[in-house]
């Protein structure tokens, strides 16, 4: 194996290591945040960080890809990556905006009126 495959290799188990280590965190977290809140306030974090998932999901629109794709090209990909650096930020802006202003209608339906 060349030096690039042990440098592939040696940055596949970092990665790897780092996913594994994210996703016990995200687990032993939701375990103490389900002891900790009663089960209608479990289910409020619940769906709100179900939302914010599928939101920020939608918000990359591949964008990711496209910045890691041409950022290492030398003046002609500088261009493409701003463009979606900005484009990127702008949607994420009107999404916070989207979200704060419909945060009251999204709480009156969470809350039981029970």
């Amino acid at each position: 194996m060349g030096l690039a495959g042990r440098r592939i290799a040696k940055g596949s188990m970092w990665l790897s290591a780092g996913q594994l280590v994210s996703t016990a965190i995200a687990f032993a977290g939701s375990i103490l945040i389900a002891r900790l809140l009663t089960p209608g306030e479990y289910g409020l974090i619940s769906v709100a960080l179900t939302f914010s998932g599928l939101l920020l999901g939608l918000l990359d629109l591949g964008i990711s890809d496209v910045i890691v794709r041409f950022a290492p090209l030398d003046n002609r990909g500088k261009g493409c990556v701003s463009t979606m650096l900005l484009s990127k930020t702008a949607t994420a802006v009107v999404a916070s905006l989207l979200v704060f202003t419909l945060r009251t209608t999204w709480l009156e339906l969470s809350i039981d009126p029970t």
